[in-house]
């Protein structure tokens, strides 16, 4: 693959990421940190602080991500603020529903920022069009509810609410390591080393933008743009690796549930699609997704994404030989 890649960093960017990992409660299961961080944040600023948070849904705030690395504009707090506030209202809204998203132009074509928009200002036959295209099995974004209900001006003013408050994340993850590791190894063996289950195959990407974030650990969050492919992606680790007890402590969680053991069963015949898993297992994608994130981030499942269609998932037979070494590991208490 050859693959134009930048290696994008700054603090604005780890406070939209944070926002993004603590938005939406099922997401937080995903996320190491989140569940801590959304309580540290209702100790600190309030319990009504997260709902606030919410009410833009875990896609809004990663949409607006994808805008910030588009303007350039994620290097601080104030950065984001400036943009929030210069961006016409129904644009920031349409963005936030995602408008500017890969998936829903593919859906919707050249006209979808204009239908989006439309169904921000209110129209009842964009959002026919647009939640058409959200529930057609085509897509995983979601546009959260309060965002139906609610006008441009309304919806920048809580943004920017939101944003002044949201505290400091702390120095964002330095990006140097990872630009010498992509200029050495390449994109591939780079990806490797931050989400090594996640197989992009030829001609599914062109043009990737880099964000390290101790936010998304220990999955990624890609954003497919019209002219770049963000992946917000954890920090890079040292070889070591977690410990014996933290590995076995994520993967019991991981297969602690129904749910992702019936998905498990399902991919021990064969490689699925979430379409496919939807329709084996009778769940919304939108329930399926979360499980299947917390299962990757676990290295229990594999993700091929292809050039056009929807990813594939397939067990990992590596994750299941990890899981017995880390059994062993803690019994003997090789730390």
């Amino acid at each position: 693959m050859s693959i134009e890649v930048r290696v994008e960093s700054g603090s604005g960017y780890q406070l939209l990421l944070a926002a993004a990992s603590v938005a939406d409660p099922r997401w937080r299961l995903v996320f190491t940190h989140a569940s801590e961080l959304a309580s540290a944040w209702q100790r600190e600023l309030g319990r009504g602080f997260v709902p606030e948070l919410a009410g833009l849904g875990r896609f809004g705030w990663i949409n607006l991500v994808g805008l910030a690395v588009q303007r350039g504009a994620g290097h601080s707090r104030e950065a984001v603020l400036a943009l929030v506030r210069d961006t016409d209202p129904v644009a920031l809204h349409a963005t936030l529903m995602g408008a500017d998203r890969g998936q829903l132009g593919e859906l919707l074509g050249a006209e979808a920022r204009r239908v989006v928009a439309d169904a921000a200002r209110g129209s009842a036959a964009a959002r026919t069009v647009v939640r058409r295209a959200l529930g057609s099995g085509d897509t995983n974004l979601e546009v959260h509810r309060w965002l139906w209900t609610t006008a441009a001006d309304d919806v920048r003013t809580r943004c920017l609410a939101v944003l002044e408050r949201l505290p400091d994340q702390g120095p964002e993850p330095a990006p140097e390591a990872m630009r010498t590791l992509v200029a050495h190894d390449g994109f591939e063996a780079a990806l490797g080393r931050v989400a090594p289950r996640l197989h992009y195959r030829p001609g599914a990407l062109d043009r990737v933008a880099l964000i390290a974030s101790p936010a998304v650990d220990p999955v990624i969050v890609e954003i497919d743009l019209s002219d770049v492919t963000v992946i917000a992606h954890p920090p890079l680790r040292d070889a070591a690796g977690p410990d014996p007890a933290d590995r076995l402590r994520r993967l019991a969680r991981a297969t602690g549930d129904d749910v992702r053991i019936q998905i498990l069963t399902e991919l021990r015949t064969s490689p699925r699609t979430l379409p496919e898993l939807v329709a084996a297992l009778g769940r919304p994608r939108t329930t399926l997704l979360h499980h299947l994130a917390m299962l990757r981030g676990a290295g229990l499942i594999d993700v091929v994404v292809p050039p056009h269609g929807p990813n594939s998932y397939r067990l990992d037979e590596a994750g299941f030989g990890d899981f017995a070494t880390a059994l062993r590991a803690f019994v003997s208490g090789d730390t």
